[in-house]
This record gives C-alpha cells, structure tokens and sequence, in this order.
C-alpha cells in the first residue's frame, strides 16, 4: 500500500507515525515498568526481563490473549486461566504505551491534514478528523450499493487514506 507522506506546517516532512513493528523492546518496556509501578503488578520483579523478552517475541496489536498464552506457554510461563488474565494487564499497558506514543508524535510533529474534507477515498468520503488519536479521518463508508452510510464511519491514517480511482 502506497503511504502518503505527512508534513508540519512548515512544509518539512515529519516522521512515521510510532508502530509496535519499529519500536517493540522500547514499547514493552516502558509497558512492563508501568505495570511494575501500579498498586498490584501481577508479576515478580524477577521475571521482569523475561516477561519483557515474551513481549517482544510474542505480542503484537489485536493479539489473541488465548494464543499469546500458548506462546507464553511455550516459553516456560505457568499459564492458567489466572495468567490469562495478567496478560490482559499486559496487552492493557503495551496498548496505551503505544496511544501515548502517538499522540506525543502528533502533537511534536504538528502533523497538517494532507486531504480536505469531502474528498472521495476507496472506501467513502472524507468527513471530519478523529479527535481521539492525531492524523486520523473519519470515513463516511460505501454500502453495498455504492451510497454512503450516515451512521458509520470507518477511522483512516492520513498516511493510508488511498484517493478514488476512476475505474
């Protein structure tokens, strides 16, 4: 897929947006330290470093919990329905680490919205900007029609939005 490049209001192009692929054992450790800082970390300070190798090797967005515990397993974790559910903790941690990374890029970079509102992409029409997490459009999507959809929106990078081709 074709990225679009992102610019700041100066006109200098501005770094990637922060990605688990490109930042993991950074990502997983300020993951497992604020999990070891919190009221009830549900691991041992000894198995910090090994809880932070499992991450790196094992975990990525929208993980199964059920398959990363097999992996975990595989590793020489004791998983039970318990560790489950520590691993929810994890994924919890390594998600927002990741959404505070971001944001801080969006706001560092003062990324400019590349494509107005309105314009025609492969999936629906541009229609306003995400207030949640920086450099993303809301999409007014395509029924199977072709007709856009009033009530649904599909939530693009800037850098993913693909323009309409004229087929």
């Amino acid at each position: 897929m074709a990225t679009t490049k992102l610019f700041n209001k100066d006109g200098t192009e501005t770094p990637p947006r922060p990605r688990w692929n490109d930042n993991k054992q950074e990502i997983a450790e300020k993951a497992v330290d604020k999990l070891f800082a919190g009221k009830h970390c549900p691991f041992e300070e000894d198995e910090k470093e090994e809880l932070i190798d499992s991450i790196v090797k094992h975990w990525y967005e929208s993980v199964d919990l059920f398959e990363l515990a097999k992996d975990f397993d595989d590793d020489g974790w004791h998983v039970d329905r318990e560790f489950i559910d520590h691993l929810d903790s994890v994924d919890g941690e390594l998600t927002g680490v990741i959404i505070e990374m971001i944001k801080e890029w969006g706001e560092t970079n003062d990324i400019q919205q590349p494509l107005p509102f309105g314009t025609e992409l492969d999936c629906g029409v541009i229609d306003g900007v995400y207030k949640y997490e920086p450099a993303k459009y809301k999409v007014k999507v395509r029924d199977d029609l072709g007709l856009l959809d009033p009530t649904s929106r599909r939530l693009i990078k800037w850098e993913d939005a693909v323009l309409k081709s004229d087929k």
